[in-house]
């Protein structure tokens, strides 16, 4: 089979390069149902192509020699299966099957297929979401808004980096552009987001970034029942960007919106508010977002459920402690650090600053001030 002629068998049946018989057997069935020469969506070779693509992918042999010859053909390397299977992969090889991934992804999102887009999220999302609720959620967003196009650009791969509790060898970055049809107004629009594709040493998934599709799915389908001009990616956008997709934290944004929500009910019952700051300063620096990665799972699982943290750059991880005065914000923050101090092997340090906030300065300038108290420790 020449390059040129080379046919992604894995496309045409629209599964993962790593999915399953079963799931196999499934989108064949409803291929060749759906592109019956009855019908008007036939292939112009008919079903030809599909039994072909099933007839190697089912067999084990077969399917192994197939993807020596696919890996080969994305990638160049006719070795890279190898890697694969001792858990290491090459530099090329990671930017595209990640990129795959989270192709296939959108294309099942484009298609309407909720399940197999389901089965390609992480573990962690798959164990907090269920098929059931996921679905929900893209149904309602398809009452608003059709996905008509997508561009995807590769952003930056990290090492040993921990999402959702779990520390992958590799995650990749990208840029998605996402290109919809308003289904109210008919107007054309686009955006961008940031999606994370992890490895866990077997096959690459798609980090859903989204915790709470339950409100999401209601949102949409309340502004759909009320015919409402809304803008869905808007709705996606800002949920999304509430969370850091390096350490799973709140960003910045999402930061600063708690913190203002806190500060009402501060002037309401006069309940005290304390930030903490953590510097955290690698020994490599070429290690900052691994370290910061690290320091961040401590916090998030140390943590009240009543306090956050976000991630405001590559060294500063800052917590808003609820119903907490300085001297208990201070015990806090010594916690942390006792919990970093018993890690084998830590390549990082941490200071920090804590202040009380008292209303007196704006928002922004007591995370300024506290982020510069957290460095002069150093």
């Amino acid at each position: 089979m020449g390059k040129t002629e080379f046919i992604d068998y894995y496309k045409l049946l629209q599964v993962h390069y790593d999915a399953s018989f079963e799931v196999i057997k499934a989108a064949y069935l409803r291929l060749t149902k759906a592109y019956h020469p009855d019908s008007s969506k036939a292939l112009p070779d008919g079903i030809t192509a599909l039994n072909e693509a099933y007839s190697v992918l089912k067999d084990a042999k077969l399917r192994t020699e197939y993807h020596k010859k696919w890996l080969a053909h994305y990638t160049g390397l006719s070795s890279t299966s190898r890697f694969v299977a001792q858990g290491v992969v090459p530099a090329e090889a990671t930017y595209t099957a990640a990129k795959e991934a989270l192709d296939l992804f959108f294309r099942y999102l484009c298609i309407k297929e909720w399940d197999g887009a389901y089965q390609l999220l992480t573990l962690p999302d798959r164990t907090r979401t269920s098929l059931e609720d996921f679905a929900d959620w893209r149904e309602a967003v398809a009452l608003c808004s059709e996905i008509a196009a997508y561009d995807i650009r590769f952003s930056r791969t990290l090492h040993n980096c921990a999402i959702d509790g779990v520390t992958y060898s590799q995650v990749c970055e990208f840029n998605v552009t996402i290109s919809e049809i308003d289904m109210v107004t008919g107007e054309a629009k686009s955006t961008t987001v940031k999606k994370c594709c992890v490895y866990d040493d077997i096959s690459w998934h798609v980090w859903l970034g989204n915790s709470n599709v339950k409100a999401m799915a209601l949102r949409f389908r309340l502004e759909a029942e009320h015919g409402k001009n809304i803008d869905s990616m808007a709705i996606y956008h800002n949920a999304v960007n509430r969370i850091d997709p390096l350490t799973g934290l709140l960003s910045e944004q999402g930061f600063i919106t708690e913190l203002e929500d806190e500060v009402e009910r501060m002037k309401r019952y006069r309940t005290p508010v304390t930030l903490a700051a953590f510097y955290v300063r690698s020994f490599d620096r070429e290690k900052d977002s691994v370290n910061l990665c690290r320091f961040a799972c401590i916090v998030r699982d140390a943590k009240r459920r009543t306090d956050k943290a976000a991630r405001l750059n590559n060294d500063i991880i800052i917590c808003l402690l609820t119903d907490t005065r300085k001297f208990n914000g201070e015990l806090a923050a010594k916690k942390f650090l006792k919990l970093v101090d018993k890690k084998p092997n830590v390549g990082y340090s941490v200071s920090y600053g804590i202040i009380t906030f008292t209303g007196a300065e704006s928002i922004h300038c007591a995370i300024k001030d506290v982020c510069e108290e957290a460095k002069k420790e150093f």
